[in-house]
């Protein structure tokens, strides 16, 4: 492996190196050229931090719900029975990084219902917005907020979809928050615009339609934060 490496090249072994340092594993060499190249790439080095956060809020919540004994997670908001979605983290002054984490096989449904016209619960295509994958509001320290995801999917492969995630208040929303988007293996971070939006585009849902009804697919982790300075602090 050369001694530097480029941002395609990052951008490869970023979860990797984020995921290894979530769970303590050792990936020194990986690490090392990695945590190089962020050193001198605000780019990369936001798209880490983001995904770690994201990463960090997942562990967090599994730990608990496993402490807890009980295979159905506790802070399910919904009224549904299946409990769509839960949100992660601990809830603390800061808000910030604030997570959600939501069912694979809602994001699934939400595609299928788009493709064919609509539902109760999804637009139809001609709406103007796509699928409807996640619109919910919630209580925090600084009131109350609404977080939407949506997506268009691209007519050329319907897997493909660009993707809309805001974050709204009452309250004005401290400057330079971003949105990240993890789905197993692609993860996508933008900043958000002066009306809380950002565009994550050409995100790729893997599998999401063609999954039969037992496979729903990874969950998705949809996280609102801001940029932090520390991504190349060596633990």
């Amino acid at each position: 492996m050369s001694d530097r490496l480029g941002c395609e090249e990052v951008q490869d072994l970023i979860e990797a190196v984020a995921a290894a340092a979530v769970t303590g594993e050792s990936l020194v060499e990986r690490r090392a050229l990695v945590m190089a190249h962020m050193r001198t790439c605000p780019r990369c080095r936001a798209s880490y931090l983001f995904l770690l956060d994201a990463l960090q809020l997942q562990k967090e919540a599994e730990a608990r719900l496993a402490a807890a004994g009980d295979p159905i997670p506790l802070r399910f908001n919904c009224v549904e029975e299946e409990g769509w979605w839960r949100r992660l983290g601990d809830r603390h002054p800061e808000v910030f990084p604030l997570g959600f984490q939501i069912s694979g096989g809602h994001i699934r449904e939400a595609l299928r219902a788009w493709k064919i016209g609509g539902s109760r619960d999804v637009p139809p295509k001609d709406a103007g917005e796509g699928a409807v994958f996640f619109s919910e509001w919630f209580g925090t320290d600084r009131g109350t907020m609404t977080a939407r995801l949506t997506g268009r999917p691209r007519v050329s492969d319907p897997e493909r979809v660009d993707l809309y995630a805001t974050l709204s208040s009452k309250e004005s929303l401290p400057a330079g928050l971003h949105v990240s988007v993890l789905w197993g293996s692609e993860f996508q971070a933008a900043p958000l615009d002066p009306e809380g939006t950002g565009r994550l585009e050409d995100f790729r849902l893997e599998g999401a339609l063609e999954a039969e009804e037992e496979e729903f697919g990874p969950d998705l982790i949809l996280t609102f934060g801001m940029v932090r300075e520390d991504a190349t602090h060596e633990a």
